[in-house]
């Protein structure tokens, strides 16, 4: 009879045991289907309320918030009025050619606004055969590029994206795509020259 008491004792040992180790380890992975990027598309709308402007792509992984890996979800935001808003000339932005799209990104699991993205959204918006024959060439390659602006204490500021030039093969226009690592609220992302 003793026996059988040692046997419970090491079966409940063994299983406290791994009770624990499950507690203590890794917490909050996504599931193998939720841990793969979101891609968020949006066609070009006309219009003077239209929420965007020209084809988009918004290419967003997971991002990790309070140590929790969270799925992202997307909302449009009406576009501002730039009108004759000129970038410095030290930003060497020479035009904003088109506001396109004023995103704001959330946690979808909690709604809490998102500002800063690691792993970046990768942003891709189509240009307009117009955008190019606004701007210089290299080598086929129209000088565009993907800007942010943003509202800060010196008034208007503007930021241009290290931006991938992808002309379509038909001339007719193409892509542009650079990655987003910060987004305030009430950020547009425009086209610009360069």
């Amino acid at each position: 009879m003793p026996w059988i008491l040692v046997i419970l004792a090491i079966v409940l040992i063994v299983l406290f045991y791994y009770l624990a180790r499950s507690r203590s380890g890794p917490r909050e992975a996504l599931p193998p289907e939720d841990n793969v990027p979101q891609t968020f598309d949006f066609e070009e709308q006309e219009g003077i309320a239209a929420p965007t402007r020209r084809r988009l792509r918004i290419v967003a992984p997971p991002q990790t918030r309070r140590g929790k890996r969270q799925q992202v979800r997307i909302e449009l935001k009406p576009l501002p009025a730039l009108g004759e808003t000129k970038p410095p000339p030290e930003k060497r932005i020479d035009e904003i050619l088109a506001v396109v799209v004023n995103p704001m990104v959330y946690a979808a699991e909690t709604g809490e606004p998102l500002e800063t993205f690691d792993p970046p959204l990768t942003v891709t918006i189509s240009y307009k055969k117009q955008d190019a024959a606004r701007t210089t060439m290299n080598n086929g390659v129209p000088q565009l590029s993907i800007v942010t602006v943003y509202e800060s204490d010196k008034g208007l500021r503007f930021e241009k994206l290290a931006t991938q030039v992808t002309p379509d093969a038909d001339g007719n226009g193409g892509t542009l795509t650079a990655d987003l690592y910060t987004l305030a609220p009430n950020d547009p992302l425009c086209v610009g020259k360069p």
